[in-house]
């Protein structure tokens, strides 16, 4: 028994094959109607084609015009049709663990040139920090200036407490867009908590928008309560 397999064909060879089934269909077309046409004017007038040879030179110069606009006309569609290309993007979580927290031997002191490196290794276009406070954000920036900030501080709004902030690559995005809300009942009241929370949660977030393509996204970072069940559950359905 033969072995039959369809092949799989690459992304240029896919689109010259359709461009050539485009042309072969739109030619074959009009070679129909141009029988046809040719058929019925001998039918509806017997004299009024006598020279063979002209008959068939204003046929194939009928044909080939006739073909050409076909082709050009399913060009057109094909190009209207065709999907753009996704936005590619590399996005990094990284929860630093706030600096003043007594960590011994892992204290941010000893461990701040690796979260730079790691940072820096990946080379991520979007980066969400949770506990992050502010002397933290401010070394990290420093050491890769590269990257834009966007948040506030959960107690005040300001700078006092830990922040969800992001991190974005200025030399391709743009920010439109972009505000810190705090999860609870008055989500615009900085520090405001309730439904239990162990401590006061936000979400920061912006609209970004790529400076190559002009395609725009949004990018959310939070750091949900982990005590409270409740607060979770209310906090994903304020962010829906």
């Amino acid at each position: 028994m033969s072995d039959i397999r369809t092949p799989v064909l690459s992304e240029a060879e896919q689109t010259k094959y359709e461009r050539r089934t485009s042309w072969v269909a739109a030619f074959r077309a009009a070679k129909g109607w141009c029988d046809s046409a040719l058929a019925f004017g001998k039918g509806r007038h017997p004299g009024a084609i006598r020279n063979t040879h002209y008959a068939i030179r204003r046929r194939r110069i009928l044909l080939a015009a006739i073909a050409m606009a076909l082709a050009v006309c399913l060009w057109s569609v094909h190009c209207v049709a065709a999907e753009p290309k996704p936005l590619e993007l590399k996005v990094m979580t990284f929860n630093i663990r706030y600096g003043s927290a007594n960590d011994g031997p892992n204290h941010w002191d000893r461990r701040k040139d690796m979260v730079v490196g790691t940072i820096e290794r990946h080379a991520c276009d979007v980066i969400g920090l949770q506990e992050a406070l502010r002397f933290q954000i401010d070394y990290i920036r420093r050491a890769l200036p590269q990257y834009g900030e966007i948040g506030v501080a959960r107690e005040d709004g300001k700078a006092s407490g830990e922040y969800s902030a992001l991190l974005y690559n200025r030399d391709k995005f743009d920010v439109s867009e972009f505000a810190t809300f705090w999860f609870s009942d008055t989500p615009d009241v900085p520090g405001s908590t309730h439904w239990g929370n162990a401590c006061v949660r936000i979400c920061s977030w912006a609209r970004l928008t790529d400076k190559q393509s002009g395609r725009s996204f949004y990018a959310y970072n939070l750091h949900l309560d982990h005590v409270s069940q409740p607060s979770r559950e209310k906090s994903v359905v304020l962010l829906a």
